[in-house]
C-alpha cells in the first residue's frame, strides 16, 4: 500500500495522488493507428495469450480510465473492441503504422 498523508487532505487530493502512482504505462496512440494488443486469459489452470488487431477508432484519456477502441473487418463482418488502457491483462502493444485523419473519431467508417 502507498504511505499516503492524511492530515489536512481532500478526498480529491488523495484520488489523485492514487491515480498518479497506479498507472501502468503512458503508450503514445493516436487516432488511426493500426495496433495489436495482446490480452492474457486463464485457460485450464494456464494462461492464454490472445491477440486483438485493429484501427483506433476513437481514445477517451481520462487517466485511470482512459480507453481505446478498435474496428477490424474480418470475414465481411465488422468486430468492435473497447479496451481499458491500464488493465492488467494487457501484456503488449504493437503499433504497425499509422494513418493520418482529420477526425477526431471515426465513426463514420462503419457505414464503409
Amino acid at each position: 500500500m502507498l504511505p499516503l498523508k492524511i492530515k489536512n487532505c481532500n478526498h480529491l487530493d488523495l484520488f489523485k495522488k492514487f491515480e498518479k502512482s497506479s498507472i501502468k504505462l503512458c503508450y503514445k496512440l493516436f487516432i488511426g493507428d493500426y495496433i495489436t494488443v495482446g490480452i492474457k486469459f486463464p485457460k485450464n489452470k494456464k494462461f492464454r495469450i490472445q491477440e486483438y488487431s485493429g484501427l483506433i477508432i476513437s481514445k477517451k484519456n481520462n487517466n485511470l480510465n482512459s480507453t481505446v477502441q478498435i474496428y477490424n473487418i474480418k470475414k465481411y463482418s465488422a468486430i468492435q473492441y473497447c479496451f481499458f488502457l491500464n488493465s492488467p491483462t494487457i501484456l503488449f502493444l504493437k503499433i504497425h503504422y499509422s494513418l493520418k485523419f482529420k477526425h477526431s473519431k471515426l465513426y463514420y467508417l462503419y457505414k464503409k
